[in-house]
């Protein structure tokens, strides 16, 4: 089991980790790109986690499985998790792209 609490730590600004922390947010990437491939809401509990996670990479491979799932529509109950990680999110890109797939989600664009 992994631990989702640990993941999820809350958003840095570094691009990618050192270290155990790391390797462990490298595995969880790797996972969340297999997600991609997977029927949508998959593995939901880690893309939430991914999308909380510390380093930026996390955080856009997580933002990644959920375009790939829904495009630009995001269904209605994910669109509030995602405007709140856009609102905390420290990197300007992938704050704007958090930004622009909450605002298109559930046919608000």
């Amino acid at each position: 089991m992994l631990p989702l609490d640990r993941i999820a730590r809350g958003p840095g600004s570094e691009v990618l980790r050192w270290g155990p922390e790391g390797i462990s947010d490298g595995i969880v990437e790797s996972v969340l790109s297999m997600l991609c491939r997977a029927a949508p809401g998959t593995g939901e509990p880690l893309v939430w986690a991914g999308l909380r996670g510390y380093s930026v990479r996390l955080r856009r491979a997580a933002l990644g499985v959920l375009t790939t799932w829904f495009g630009d529509d995001l269904p209605g109950e994910f669109v509030d998790r995602v405007a709140a990680a856009a609102a905390v999110e420290p990197d300007d890109d992938l704050r704007a792209h958090l930004s622009a797939a909450a605002r298109s989600g559930n046919g608000r664009a």
